[in-house]
C-alpha cells in the first residue's frame, strides 16, 4: 500500500466490516453494535482505494459516506467522548491494530478479537457480552502480547481518523503515514525491466544478423 501523509482527507461512500460479531457494550457506553476490522471503501479522488481501520468510539455510530481527516493520535484521545490516553496505551493499541491487519487473512476470529481487544486497552472499565468464546480468549491473550510490547507486539504508532459528529477511527501507522491501500498499481520497476529485455533481445538479433 502507500502510505498517508499526516492530516490527508480520505473521502468514502461505503464502508465493510470483516468477520463481524454482535458486542452489547455495558460500559463506559450502553450500546449495540459490531465488532471487526473496518474498510473504508474510497470514493471520489479516493476512487480505487481502501483505507483499513479500527474504531476508537463507542459512543458514535459510523456513517455510510464521509470524509475522514488523517492525523497522528495523541494523549489527548480520539476526541468527543473518548478517554485521553497514555503514550502506553497508544503503542498497545497501534501493536494490536498491526497484527490484526497482518493476521486478519488466516484466521476469522482475528478481526472481531483484535476489535474487542483494543476497546480493553482504551476503557479501563469495559465491559460487554455477545462475543464468542474463542473471540473473547484470544482478545486477552492480544491485550497481554500487547502490553508485553516485544517482538511483532512492540508498540506503535496510531494514525486517527477523525470526523466531526461520526465515529473516530484508526490504524497503525508505518513509518511516514499510514493505512492507505490502493489498488494495485503497476510495479514500477517493471516497464524498466521490459525496457532492458527489448534492448538485450535487439542486440541479439543483431548480433545473428552480422554472423550470416
Amino acid at each position: 500500500g502507500v502510505n498517508v501523509a499526516s492530516a490527508a482527507p480520505f473521502t468514502y461512500n461505503g464502508y465493510t466490516v470483516a468477520n463481524e460479531q454482535n458486542i452489547n457494550i455495558l460500559t463506559p457506553n450502553t450500546i449495540s453494535g459490531g465488532a471487526g476490522q473496518v474498510t473504508l471503501i474510497g470514493a471520489g479522488a479516493n476512487s480505487g482505494q481502501n483505507l483499513l481501520a479500527w474504531c476508537l468510539d463507542v459512543y458514535d455510530g459510523l456513517a455510510g459516506s464521509g470524509t475522514y481527516n488523517i492525523a497522528p493520535l495523541t494523549t489527548a484521545g480520539a476526541g468527543g467522548s473518548n478517554p485521553s490516553l497514555t503514550t502506553t496505551q497508544i503503542g498497545e493499541i497501534g501493536a494490536l491494530m498491526k497484527n490484526g491487519d497482518a493476521t486478519i487473512g488466516s484466521d476469522t476470529d482475528v478481526s472481531a478479537a483484535i476489535q474487542l481487544a483494543i476497546w480493553e486497552v482504551e476503557y479501563p472499565t469495559f465491559a460487554f457480552t455477545g462475543p464468542t468464546a474463542e473471540t473473547i480468549t484470544d482478545a486477552g491473550e492480544y491485550v497481554a502480547l500487547a502490553i508485553a510490547g516485544t517482538g511483532a507486539w512492540a508498540p506503535q504508532g496510531v494514525n486517527l481518523f477523525s470526523e466531526d459528529g461520526n465515529q473516530n477511527l484508526g490504524d497503525w501507522t508505518p513509518e511516514g503515514g499510514g493505512g492507505l491501500s490502493p489498488t494495485t498499481p503497476l510495479p514500477a520497476a517493471l516497464p524498466l525491466f521490459a525496457t532492458g529485455l527489448g534492448a538485450l533481445g535487439l542486440l541479439g538479433w543483431r548480433r545473428k544478423r552480422k554472423a550470416l
